[in-house]
């Protein structure tokens, strides 16, 4: 989904002037790598950031898997960015990332500030409604680990709490399984992670259009086809009340009515 970004910006990427993308919070390198191993053969750079050095040593090792040899690796915060000389971006993507920052709405700004005018990015921050069931658990934990100063404990905390929930908690319908495939790393950020700040459609919106860009799609079919309220309401006499209301408001409508999107994954 990412390359298709770049097809669209109508750039020659063997041109003199390089194409220039940040995978800003690069993690483990999945979009940094797959960035790189498509464009290996353009001039175009790619900078991956983070601040985790465990993270970039587990990206690095696979930057070296595929023979890769244009990314610039830069060990930071994304809040730092200004002061890096790093020139500016055609694109830049940051998945999964700027809602744990102390303050989203300043991390999208300044990578926004960061990119050329004619430039774009694809964006994912957690959906809100999907992740009811998520926010009941932290609240709980928290309460359970006031004083705990072990993230072992807390961990094991979070695991009795898990175990003790009848089969029918919200919880239980959540349907992303970080917490059983990813092992202990996976209930802490789920559970138990210090900033976890989420977005229903119209606040994602509304973040996007305050970070100084424009909604252009979703990058996830998955992500479309439930907000479009045409397929869910056919027949019914709202529709015609429903789709006299701005696109935002009836995918927020799409939103309530599918009740489990936990992320919203945007071109913008």
């Amino acid at each position: 989904h990412i390359f298709v970004v770049i097809i669209s910006m109508n750039r020659n990427l063997n041109s003199r002037q390089n194409f220039r993308a940040i995978v800003a919070g690069g993690g483990t390198g999945r979009d940094t790598n797959y960035l790189a191993e498509q464009l290996n053969h353009t001039n175009a750079e790619i900078v991956y950031m983070d601040f985790s050095q465990n993270s970039m040593n587990v990206a690095q090792l696979m930057t070296k898997m595929r023979k890769c040899s244009n990314i610039v690796w830069v060990r930071s915060w994304i809040e730092a960015t200004p002061f890096l000389g790093l020139e500016r971006f055609d694109l830049f993507v940051s998945t999964g990332v700027l809602h744990h920052l102390k303050n989203p709405q300043k991390g999208l700004r300044v990578l926004q500030d960061a990119q050329l005018p004619s430039g774009g990015a694809l964006l994912m921050v957690y959906g809100k409604l999907g992740r009811s069931g998520v926010y009941q658990i932290q609240e709980l934990l928290r309460y359970i680990n006031t004083g705990e100063s072990s993230i072992d404990s807390e961990v094991e905390n979070a695991k009795s709490v898990l175990a003790a929930l009848p089969y029918q908690h919200w919880f239980n319908s959540y349907v992303s399984g970080d917490h059983i495939t990813m092992g202990d790393v996976g209930v802490y950020d789920l559970l138990l992670h210090k900033r976890d700040v989420s977005y229903d459609i119209r606040e994602a919106f509304s973040f996007v259009e305050m970070g100084g860009y424009n909604f252009v799609g979703f990058y996830l079919p998955e992500l479309n086809i439930p907000l479009t309220l045409n397929p869910r309401i056919l027949g019914l006499q709202l529709i015609e009340l429903f789709l006299i209301k701005p696109t935002s408001s009836q995918q927020y409508i799409g939103d309530i009515l599918k009740g489990d999107m936990n992320q919203n994954g945007m071109f913008i």
